[in-house]
């Protein structure tokens, strides 16, 4: 085990839990209305704004919950260093 893990055993839970917690909730945004949407959008751009789908908000809200990921693993990984 790596030395910050044996000094701080409950970060190794913390981390296995938001671990948890963020594989969980990308399962349950997939499966959602927004999530069938950006399937939609990576599919084809053109039918999903046929289909009425609303192509530069969805963009915009998958880069902001990238956004969100991303600042909440470097807040994390921010210990570790």
């Amino acid at each position: 085990m790596a030395a910050w893990a044996t000094a701080h055993p409950y970060l190794t839970f913390v981390l296995a839990l938001v671990v948890g917690l963020s594989i969980w909730s990308a399962i349950r945004l997939r499966a959602s209305r927004f999530g069938r949407a950006l399937v939609a959008i990576a599919g084809s751009e053109d039918a999903a704004r046929a289909l009425g789908i609303d192509v530069a908000h969805y963009k915009l809200m998958a880069f902001l919950i990238s956004a969100a990921y991303a600042a909440l693993a470097g807040s994390l990984f921010v210990h570790v260093v």
